[in-house]
C-alpha cells in the first residue's frame, strides 16, 4: 500500500468511525491481473462496533470500534457496466472533490475530446464527500438532440442511486460479516482457551496489555509463577516496571519499542524479575502485537513469560566455566593456512602479546628459531591428514625470551567431514624442561654437557646402523688454552670458553649437536654427513675461529680431529679415531683439521 493510499483510506476509516455511516476515500489507483487494466477507483467504508456499545458521539464511537466492512470500486468498469449505452450522445466526466483538474479525474465516457463543451457542472455528496459532475456535448444546439438538456437531471438521479445501492450492498456485506465475525468470535474464544491451557499447563504465564490505558493483565499461574496470589499484584504497567530487575529494565524497554515501531517481528528478552520473597528468577518474554488502532499506534499486546531460571543458572555456570578454562588453558584456534582466529587469555599471557596481536596472525608469530623446520614438516603433515600431532616445542615470547610447551593439535571437521580449522592445546612445561636443560648443559658455555652427548651418539649410532647413513664426529680443541688461564687467570679463561662455544653453535648446521666434551674440548655429532662433509664444516669453524678477537687473549685457533662411522664402530671406536686425528694437528702445527686414518 503506498503512503497515498494509505492515509486517503485511513482518512476514510476515521470519517465512518466518527460519523457512524458510510464513507468514501478519495480518488486511488487499483491495479488487477498484475498490473494490467490500471484504473481509478475508490473505496467505501462502513464502520463496525461493539454489540451493546454506546454510540451518541464521536468519541463514544470511536472506542466501541472493532473495525471496518469496505469494498473497492473500478470506476470504469462500475459506470460502463450500469449505464452502458444508455446515452451516446452525453459525454461527462467524473471528479474526485468540488473541483476539476486532470489529477483527480475518477471517470470519463469519452475518449475523444476535439470540439466538445461544457455543457452544465453539478456536485453529488455522501457523508460529506463530493464528486463533481461535468457534462459535456458538441450537439446540444442540434434540434435532433435537444432531449438531452432533460436527460442530465436523470443521469445524476442514477448516479445518486448507484451510490444508494453500493451502500446497501455494503450494508448486507456487513450484517454477513457480523455474522461471520461472530462465529469467528466463538471459535477465537475456544482457541485462546486450549491455547491458555497448554500454555499454562506447560508452565507458561500469560500477559494482555492494552497499550491506550496502560492496563495489562496477569495470569493465574503468571502470578504463580513468582510466589504471589491472584489478588496480590495491581493490572498495571508500574506493577510490571517495579518487578523487572533495575539492570535488566532498560534492555527490556529497548526490545518492546523495537517490536512497537516494527524493527521487529516479535518481542522477545530474557531478564530477571522480583519474586514475592525478594529472590530473582530468570523468565524467558515474548510478546506480540494483536491490534493497532486506524493510525497504526499499538492497542494490544499478548505474551507469555517462561521460567528459564535452571537452564540460566547451568549457562552461568558454563560461561564461568569457560572463563576459568580461558584464563588457565593456553589454547588458539588457527584457520587452514595457520592464521590465529581464536586465543585464550592464558594463551596472551605466556607469550606476551594481546589478543588483538595475535589474531589475523599466523602463529610463527611465536615459533622459536631453535626448533627445526624438520618438525613443522611432520606437524602440518599430520594434522592435514585428519591425525591429532603431540610434542614438546619451544616457543618465542613476545620478550624474546622463551617458554616451552607440551601440545596437542587437533583438525576441527564440519558435518561432511571436511577439516575447517585446527585447534591446540598446550600446557606450560617451561620449568620441567629448565630441570632437564640444568641436568644436559654445560653451565658454563649453555652446550650440551658429557652426559647428554654420550647419550646422543648411542642414538645417532644406533641409526647409523639400522639404516646404513652417513655419520661423523669432530673433536675441537682450542690451541694453547693453558696459556690463557696462566696469563690472564681463569675469569679470562672461562669467557674465552663462552665465547668459542657461541662461535660453534652458531656457524654449525641446524642438525648438528655441539656440545662441550671436557675442559677445553668440544664435539659436533654430524648427521647425514660423510667424512668430506665433515671435513668441510671443520674447514668453516677453524676458519671462523682464527678470525674472533676473544676478550683478554685476542686471537686464538683451534685444531680439529674429524671420523666417520663404519660398521661395527661405537662410541669409543670413533672417538678413538677423532682422538687420533686430533693428536696430528696439534702435531702438525696447530689451528688445522686432519681425518682419521681408517
Amino acid at each position: 500500500m503506498t503512503c497515498t493510499l494509505r492515509k486517503y483510506a485511513q482518512d476514510a476509516m476515521a470519517k465512518a468511525m466518527q460519523s457512524g455511516e458510510a464513507a468514501l476515500s478519495g480518488k486511488i489507483t487499483l491495479v488487477q491481473e498484475y498490473d494490467k487494466d490500471i484504473q481509478a477507483g475508490f473505496l467505501m467504508y462502513l464502520p463496525v462496533y461493539k454489540k451493546g456499545s454506546n454510540l451518541d458521539n464521536s468519541r463514544d464511537r470511536a472506542l466501541s470500534i472493532q473495525g471496518f466492512v469496505y469494498a473497492a470500486f473500478r470506476a470504469n468498469d462500475l459506470m460502463d457496466g450500469i449505464l452502458g449505452t444508455m446515452f451516446p450522445e452525453i459525454n461527462f466526466e467524473i471528479y474526485d472533490g468540488d473541483f476539476v483538474s486532470k489529477e483527480n479525474i475518477l471517470y470519463d465516457s469519452s475518449i475523444k475530446h476535439q470540439n466538445i463543451n461544457i455543457y452544465k457542472k453539478t456536485n453529488i455528496t455522501m457523508n460529506e464527500h463530493t464528486w463533481t459532475l461535468v457534462f459535456k456535448t458538441n450537439s446540444v444546439l442540434g434540434s435532433e438532440n435537444i432531449y438531452i438538456i432533460f436527460l442530465i437531471p436523470s443521469l445524476v438521479l442514477i448516479l445518486t442511486l448507484l451510490l444508494y445501492l453500493l451502500l446497501n450492498s455494503l450494508i448486507e456485506t456487513k450484517e454477513n460479516a457480523l455474522k461471520i465475525a461472530s462465529k469467528a468470535t466463538k471459535k477465537l474464544h475456544t482457541s485462546e482457551e486450549r491455547l491458555r491451557f497448554a500454555l499454562e499447563g506447560a508452565g507458561d504465564g500469560l500477559w494482555d496489555w492494552n497499550l491506550k490505558t496502560n492496563e495489562i493483565f496477569f495470569s493465574k499461574r503468571w502470578k504463580e509463577m513468582l510466589g504471589f496470589k491472584e489478588d496480590e499484584l495491581d493490572s498495571n504497567l508500574d506493577e510490571w516496571n517495579k518487578i523487572v530487575h533495575p539492570e535488566d529494565l532498560e534492555q527490556v524497554n529497548a526490545d518492546i519499542a523495537a517490536h512497537i515501531e516494527g524493527k521487529s517481528d516479535v518481542y522477545k528478552n530474557e531478564h530477571r524479575v522480583k519474586c514475592k520473597d525478594n529472590s530473582y528468577k530468570w523468565i524467558l518474554d515474548r510478546g506480540l502485537i494483536v491490534s493497532r488502532d486506524i493510525d497504526g499506534s499499538p492497542i494490544r499486546m499478548v505474551g507469555s513469560h517462561s521460567d528459564i531460571s535452571e537452564r540460566k543458572q547451568s549457562q552461568l555456570k558454563i560461561e564461568e566455566y569457560m572463563r576459568i578454562i580461558d584464563k588457565n588453558v593456553i589454547s588458539s584456534t588457527t584457520d587452514l593456512h595457520g592464521k590465529i582466529t581464536k586465543a585464550s587469555t592464558a594463551f596472551c599471557d605466556i607469550s606476551g602479546y594481546r589478543k588483538n596481536e595475535l589474531l589475523g596472525k599466523n602463529h610463527n608469530i611465536v615459533r622459536h628459531k631453535e626448533i627445526p623446520q624438520t618438525l613443522y614438516k611432520e606437524l602440518w603433515e599430520t594434522i592435514k591428514a585428519g591425525n591429532v600431532w603431540q610434542g614438546e616445542i619451544k616457543n618465542r615470547h613476545k620478550n624474546g625470551s622463551s617458554y616451552w610447551v607440551d601440545v596437542s593439535i587437533s583438525p576441527v571437521k564440519n558435518e561432511k567431514d571436511e577439516i575447517i580449522s585446527y585447534t591446540a592445546i598446550r600446557h606450560d612445561i617451561t620449568d620441567k624442561k629448565r630441570i632437564e636443560e640444568l641436568s644436559i648443559t654445560d653451565r658454563l658455555t649453555q652446550l650440551y654437557n658429557r652426559l647428554k652427548l654420550d647419550e646422543i651418539f648411542a642414538m645417532k649410532l644406533a641409526t647409523a646402523g639400522r639404516y646404513n647413513t652417513n655419520f661423523s664426529v669432530i673433536i675441537i680443541d682450542i690451541d694453547y688454552f693453558k696459556l690463557v688461564n696462566d696469563t690472564w687467570g681463569h675469569q679470562a679463561g672461562d669467557d674465552v670458553l663462552r665465547e668459542f662455544a657461541e662461535i660453534i653453535k652458531n656457524n654449525a648446521r641446524e642438525t648438528d649437536i655441539v656440545g662441550r666434551w671436557g675442559g677445553e674440548e668440544f664435539l659436533i655429532l654430524s648427521s647425514d654427513t660423510d667424512l668430506d662433509g665433515a671435513i668441510k664444516l671443520s674447514e668453516k669453524l677453524r676458519e671462523m675461529v682464527s678470525l674472533f678477537n676473544f676478550s683478554f687473549a685476542g686471537y686464538k685457533t683451534a685444531s680439529f680431529g674429524v671420523s666417520s662411522y663404519h660398521p661395527g664402530d661405537d662410541e669409543k671406536t670413533m672417538v678413538k679415531r677423532a682422538d687420533e686425528a686430533l693428536y696430528r694437528a696439534k702435531e702438525n702445527g696447530r689451528n688445522r683439521v686432519e681425518a682419521e686414518n681408517y
